[in-house]
């Protein structure tokens, strides 16, 4: 009979050899244990943290813990969503006991998002907390890329082929005249390493005319169900999505569905799936805000901008038309030949009907304007 409190139990050693493990003090008298009891470690939260690229985050502090194991005893581990951006070699503790930090060191030259999970291991059970890494270019905004391609400029196989529509991107779009049969894979150049999207103007009058079978560097195929509940006859934006599966009937299970890609050239594969299902232009971009609202030229942005001044000093300022209250970015590239436009700063509000953004001009600039949704 114990009361409230503490108390001292002494096992005093009679029989040698007679092994000890863990004890359980419980006032349940039906309990019988069945297993090793132990609670789970413990870690505090990881505030969430954005730096420059090509600098590391300072060391940042955290606290473990656990009710049957030193803090000395416990084991830490980490992972990178994006260890093309973060490898997993670049995340390194400090500290010692409970009080513990991380410091991580984004991959040269590199901007975008990664998600951080800090995992700490009793040996037994384990306990995580994640935080996001946002590493932004020099300019004080994350390097957005925003490739416009035409569906025609595929490599297409039979039965897709390019039909002719006024309202399409060029006048021309593809489509397959047969189920199950037909390819159009695009070759794409990406400059920067990162998460992307894929959004697709496509042309899906009904149910029956709305899905293509899409693969990206050979990976697995899924059902990319084009405009479900959206059906028209006009041309719409609709960003991929997927099934889980090709076999699977669980419509838009994954949507967006995003492909984490290195800098250098990737294929993206769209095979028939139903036959009539129009495809006239794919955007493929690494910013998870922005939706197309607009036919794109690959020469450039769908905003013409109306004046571009030159200062002796060395400074640009483009001028555009605006609609008050609406978001705009400026983006450049450095070559026309190439088909990435990459953002020049931190995006503007429109307070009136004309709006500038100054430059400091840095070899050959070509420049371009988009809204932002």
């Amino acid at each position: 009979l114990l009361s409230a409190g503490p108390h001292n139990i002494t096992f005093r050693g009679r029989e040698a050899g007679t092994g000890f493990d863990q004890m359980l003090v419980t006032n349940d008298r039906n309990f019988v244990p069945d297993a090793i009891s132990n609670t789970a470690p413990a870690i505090s939260g990881i505030p969430n943290q954005v730096i420059t690229a090509n600098t590391a985050t300072p060391p940042i502090p955290f606290v473990i813990g656990d009710a049957e194991t030193p803090a000395t005893s416990l084991v830490l581990s980490k992972s990178s969503s994006n260890p093309t951006l973060v490898p997993s070699n670049n995340i390194v503790f400090g500290g010692s006991g409970t009080n513990r930090t991380v410091r991580v060191t984004p991959a040269a030259n590199q901007s975008g998002t990664a998600t951080i999970t800090i995992t700490v291991s009793d040996g037994i059970t384990s306990a995580s907390k994640s935080f996001l890494l946002t590493i932004v270019s020099a300019l004080g905004v994350p390097a957005f890329v925003y490739l416009p391609i035409e569906a025609e400029s595929a490599t297409i196989a039979s039965p897709m082929a390019v039909a002719s529509d006024p309202n399409a991107g060029q006048g021309q779009f593809i489509q397959s005249s047969t189920d199950e049969l037909g390819a159009a894979t695009f070759t794409v150049n990406v400059p920067l390493s990162g998460v992307y999207s894929i959004w697709c103007r496509v042309l899906s009058a009904d149910s029956g005319h709305d899905s293509f079978y899409v693969s990206v560097d050979g990976g697995a195929e899924d059902v990319f169900d084009t405009a479900e509940g959206t059906w028209t006859n006009a041309w719409q934006w609709t960003i991929l999505n997927g099934r889980g599966g090709t076999n699977s009937a669980n419509l838009l299970a994954i949507n967006p569905r995003t492909f984490l890609l290195s800098a250098g050239p990737h294929n993206i594969t769209f095979r028939g799936r139903e036959a009539g299902t129009g495809f006239d232009q794919m955007l493929l971009t690494n910013d998870r805000n922005f939706v197309p609202n607009a036919i794109y030229s690959s020469a450039a942005p769908p905003f013409r901008i109306s004046s571009i001044a030159f200062d002796p000093a060395g400074f640009v300022t483009l001028t555009w038309p605006t609609q008050p209250g609406k978001t705009y970015r400026v983006v450049y590239k450095t070559n026309l030949a190439n088909s990435a436009w990459i953002s020049l700063g931190k995006d503007v509000t429109a307070t009136g009907t004309i709006t500038s953004q100054s430059d400091y001009l840095v070899g050959n600039r070509f420049y371009g304007i988009l809204q932002v949704p």
